[in-house]
């Protein structure tokens, strides 16, 4: 029992994530695509964030605001800083550890003053999404709320402690012109 409660503390220690949230997501270079996956712990067991800077697609920028076909982000490019965690994150977007859907899409996004609509596509499951979102110099700072039992996810638990089913996802992108 007393080799089941350190572990289970040790295990909180690591899912402490040390990400800043003010106009996330951050990289560590210049000019990359971000997408940062936010998620809670219950009961009251901190929360974690998965970063990945591998994000692709072309955001255009028009005379009325942005849109893009398909933004996309692989499910093993996600960080958490605990490999291990890293490593269940990706099944766990991608539908299981053969991950038969290892990415999310972001598809056909129409944007204009701060508010964007698109489709959300994870674990092959589609649900339209509204998304909010501030423009800089040149790029978009883009954040929305998933249930993630609405892309039939699992629910995710260790030792007792249990991923909450909303996560919060932000995402950076440089957009470009015609």
């Amino acid at each position: 029992m007393l080799k089941k409660i350190l572990l289970f503390i040790l295990w909180i220690i690591f899912l402490q994530g040390s990400y800043a949230q003010e106009d996330v997501p951050t990289g560590p270079l210049e000019k990359e695509n971000i997408v940062t996956i936010f998620a809670k712990l219950i009961p009251n067991a901190g929360s974690f964030s998965g970063i990945s800077n591998k994000a692709r697609g072309r955001l255009l920028k028009t005379a009325t605001g942005y849109e893009a076909d398909r933004l996309s982000v692989l499910a093993d490019t996600f960080k958490t800083e605990n490999t291990v965690r890293d490593t269940h994150l990706a099944d766990y977007i991608s539908g299981g550890e053969k991950r038969p859907h290892p990415r999310i899409d972001l598809l056909n996004l129409k944007a204009q003053d701060g508010k964007a609509t698109a489709t959300l596509q994870i674990n092959n499951i589609k649900k339209e999404v509204q998304i909010t979102y501030k423009e800089k110099a040149d790029h978009v700072l883009a954040e929305f709320e998933i249930n993630t039992e609405d892309f039939h996810l699992p629910k995710a638990s260790f030792l007792g402690v249990v991923v909450e089913n909303k996560a919060k996802i932000t995402a950076q992108f440089y957009w470009v012109t015609k």
